[in-house]
């Protein structure tokens, strides 16, 4: 028991290091938007797997709701370089995995965005985490590869619990 407890908690540790050794290098779509490093991609299934458990433990381990949001912005971003890596490869399945995550990431914030106890000034950093240019390439990467995907293959990824 004292080992498993041991293997935890230096999993969860090194969760919180960058991932550089594995981060692929990302080139620019048509705006600045990755300003993030990709980190573990989804084309690497069993590591994507477990960066996603760790990111789910971060986030429950953040008690404080501004704490919470400030990482769900942060891993948005993320998921934001993610889904642009995936997109540059034509994964376009991934792209939609990114996607879906980085949505989840967005319904916290937006959820708790009005709340009494969040600062003016993490909601003027939402209200300016990008252009409305770089919005408009997110989204055509990630309705190409809805189109890409298929509708019957795109309901069976938003609906799987990463």
């Amino acid at each position: 028991m004292k080992n498993i407890i041991f293997f935890i908690i230096f999993l969860i540790l090194c969760s919180f290091s960058n991932a550089e050794s594995e981060t692929p290098e990302i080139e620019e779509v048509s705006t600045d938007i990755a300003e993030v490093s990709a980190g573990i991609t989804p084309d690497k299934p069993i590591l994507y797997k477990l960066d996603t458990f760790f990111e789910k433990v971060q986030v429950a381990l953040a008690f404080k709701t501004l704490t919470r949001l400030e990482l769900r912005l942060k891993l948005a971003d993320e998921k934001l370089a993610e889904i642009e890596a995936m997109y540059k490869e034509k994964k376009y399945i991934q792209v939609i995995m990114a996607h879906k995550q980085r949505e989840d990431h967005l319904t916290d914030i937006v959820t708790n965005y009005n709340r009494d106890d969040i600062p003016e000034s993490f909601r003027d950093k939402v209200k300016n985490e990008h252009s409305d240019e770089e919005v408009f390439t997110i989204m055509r990467m990630v309705t190409t590869a809805f189109e890409n995907v298929g509708e019957l293959k795109t309901k069976e990824i938003m609906n799987y619990d990463y």
